[in-house]
């Protein structure tokens, strides 16, 4: 009962943050609150691993420096000191309809007669990096159902289908 609570320093800095999703390109998660020990002693300190992804770097800036704003605030409000370690996994990125990459995947997609869908997505992959690189690059879906839930799922069709449209691509390239 007596010291800092590295778990209410926390839990106060984790009640200050905009979380979930944030705007139309933004969303923010805490994945991960860890303070081993016994239940009797007041925790000294803990580790939180947390997530920002946005598709503008400015927003992903400013939603990271939120979130570290919430727990600079919250330690100093109780006395208590923080480490914090930002690091940039993935950068934003972007690609036109007219890009050839595009064009290339509308045209495998068509002649298999598989139905396309263009769209941002907030993941982040293998595909950040090479356009980050210069080399311009798309996300194929492979037809997952609840991604990223105890429920996600593949219908074996939609993974067969997939691996259609890559060997079409590569065909055509």
């Amino acid at each position: 009962e007596e010291g800092i609570s590295a778990i209410e320093v926390a839990s106060h800095a984790i009640s200050n943050m905009k979380l979930l999703r944030i705007d139309e390109d933004t969303t923010a998660n805490i994945g991960s609150m860890i303070a081993d020990g016994p239940t009797n002693i007041v925790s000294p300190e803990l580790t939180i691993k947390a997530e920002a992804r946005s598709l503008v770097n400015e927003k992903l800036d400013k939603q990271s420096e939120h979130m570290v704003k919430c727990l600079k605030d919250a330690a100093e409000k109780f006395g208590a000191e923080v480490d914090i370690d930002v690091q940039r996994m993935y950068g934003a990125f972007s690609v036109e309809e007219s890009d050839r990459i595009v064009e290339i995947v509308k045209n495998a997609s068509s002649s298999l007669g598989f139905p396309i869908s263009i769209a941002a997505t907030g993941g982040g992959s293998d595909t950040n990096v090479l356009n980050a690189n210069g080399i311009k690059a798309v996300n194929l879906g492979i037809g997952e159902r609840k991604p990223h839930t105890l429920e996600e799922h593949l219908h074996i069709k939609d993974l067969i289908d997939s691996t259609k449209l890559i060997i079409e691509i590569i065909k055509s390239i």
